[in-house]
């Protein structure tokens, strides 16, 4: 894993890693995307399949956004995070998700995702990225270290709200409300 601190306590992070590791920012961490790596983003050892394997386990805890950098003048191309994310009071999203062309690839994120608000990482009219989101099932016994863990600190689901496309992004999606 590749790291450095900017302004304001923001953390810029790419590469790979293959021992446990938790990144806290005060503010953002910006997870470097088109770097000209030929993995984009943050990954650790995958399967056949594309999905983490063993024992390393990345946390990235940022105080405001966990931000996928995207330049405003790049196409975009396919990008993977193996983390578990939390954002304290804003968002995971991507920089500029309404810009660039050639397509809209993935944004694959094997992991968990927990936020304050759900940030936007592409469009219907074909920028940004289409997300392709796996929970990382190791999580439910190997945490990042440090990392609380999630499912008993007292959190509570006060919204969910399931949505189920019937083909393709273009096509009708059906959202049903679950929750008070």
């Amino acid at each position: 894993v590749l790291f450095r601190s900017g302004a304001c306590g923001d953390v810029y992070v790419h590469g790979d890693y293959t021992q446990p590791l938790t990144i806290v920012s005060d503010h953002d961490i910006i997870i470097v995307a088109n770097n000209g790596t030929s993995t984009p983003g943050i990954t650790t050892n995958v399967d056949a399949s594309g999905n983490p394997t063993g024992n390393s386990t990345l946390g990235l805890v940022a105080g405001d956004f966990v931000r996928v950098m995207h330049s405003a003048n790049t196409n975009a191309n396919a990008i993977t995070i193996d983390a578990a994310i939390l954002t304290l009071a804003h968002s995971f999203m991507v920089d500029n998700y309404g810009t660039g062309g050639g397509g809209q690839p993935n944004l694959t994120v094997h992991g968990a995702i927990a936020q304050r608000y759900r940030g936007i990482v592409g469009t219907t009219s074909g920028s940004g990225y289409i997300k392709d989101y796996h929970y990382d099932d190791r999580l439910h016994v190997i945490l990042p270290p440090y990392l609380f863990d999630l499912s008993t600190a007292g959190w509570n689901i006060i919204r969910e709200t399931l949505c189920m496309t019937t083909g393709n992004m273009s096509a009708s999606t059906s959202c049903t409300y679950q929750g008070s």
